[in-house]
């Protein structure tokens, strides 16, 4: 005899599609089906790439809208990595975490940042860092004018072996110099851009080894530093014969190196308190004068200080010494209103 099998059904449970009863998942279960597991997966993929775009009202300190434009995720990855590596320019930083907040979105005018300051490679898929829009050129001097001025900072002589030469004497070329009240205060320099070159005459452009990448990015680099642009990039073989007129480009980036010279002239005759450091800063305007002489020469008469034909090479030489020089020029003149203000 066959025994029979009850279904029991619960009241109000709607049939499925065979006529059978619909399961229902228990909460927190995981997919029943192959379907449900790639649904899943696909709202997942979504919600990650809308993370970028809509973070937290707390990050952002409440601003933000759905017209905000969207932020690239690509780029904002980039930009956490090289926050957290701390490399940064610090006032592409600044921007972020000052500036933003007095602005109408906040939100907003963070992710104009992300999206400016990064660039994608097409055909490798790298993001580079790129800085020369007006956004960051204005916040770049802002930033150097603010902080690269006022920002230097000296120290006792404890203090200074322990934060930065392990406490170790000969680790590290320090100045020494007294403070009105007898106090003995040490600074150092510190070179963030250079240039490998060969021997140097007295001007410091001749018998120059031959440029590589790394020499001409290093180069171009220093040339941002003091907010002058590279009038010519690559090889190109330009001379200019005696007389003639200069191309635009070079003879603009003379006279922001004039500019520039005139400009420390006057700042070097302010900090006269301190004898050690004034000592120093009175060599380096004689050695600007001078410079200045020379670069207003070549506006002149189109021809190099020693009388040569201008060609790119000669010329390019002698601007990276001027260029040197005038930022050794820019950190000693930080180094004296930081003494002056350190003693008042």
């Amino acid at each position: 005899m066959k025994k029979s099998k009850k279904i029991f059904i619960k009241k109000n449970s709607k049939p499925g599609k065979s006529g059978g009863p619909v399961i229902k998942k228990k909460p927190g279960a995981g997919p029943t089906t192959l379907k449900d597991a790639v649904e899943g997966i696909k709202k997942s993929s979504m919600d990650k790439d809308n993370m970028w775009d809509d973070q937290s009202a707390e990050e952002d300190n409440g601003a933000g809208s759905s017209t905000d434009s969207k932020r690239d995720k690509g780029k904002a990855e980039k930009f956490t990595k090289m926050r957290l590596a701390g490399s940064l320019p610090p006032y592409a930083v600044d921007l972020y975490d000052n500036a933003a907040n007095q602005k109408e979105s906040p939100r907003q005018f963070r992710t104009e940042i992300i999206n400016t300051l990064f660039k994608r490679n097409p055909k490798t898929g790298r993001y580079s860092l790129i800085d020369d829009q007006p956004l960051f050129t204005e916040a770049k001097r802002v930033w150097e004018k603010k902080f690269g001025t006022d920002g230097k900072e000296s120290y006792t002589k404890l203090v200074m072996r322990g934060l930065f030469f392990g406490n170790s004497e000969s680790a590290g070329e320090v100045t020494e110099f007294k403070s009105k009240d007898g106090t003995c205060f040490y600074s150092f320099r510190k070179m963030t851009a250079g240039v490998e070159t060969g021997q140097e005459s007295s001007l410091g452009y001749t018998k120059q080894a031959k440029g590589t990448q790394q020499q001409a990015d290093m180069l171009e680099a220093m040339f941002d530093k003091l907010d002058w642009s590279m009038p010519y990039k690559g090889t190109d073989a330009l001379v200019v014969e005696p007389g003639k007129k200069l191309p635009k480009p070079m003879a603009a980036f003379l006279e922001k190196a004039v500019a520039t010279q005139i400009r420390l002239g006057g700042e070097t005759m302010l900090p006269q308190e301190s004898s050690d450091v004034y000592d120093k800063l009175k060599k380096a305007y004689v050695e600007s004068q001078k410079m200045l002489g020379e670069c207003r020469h070549i506006l002149a008469w189109k021809e190099m200080p020693d009388s040569q034909p201008v060609s790119k090479d000669n010329f390019d030489k002698f601007m990276t010494f001027v260029a040197k020089q005038t930022l050794a020029h820019h950190e000693l003149l930080a180094n004296g209103k930081a003494v002056v203000k350190a003693t008042k």
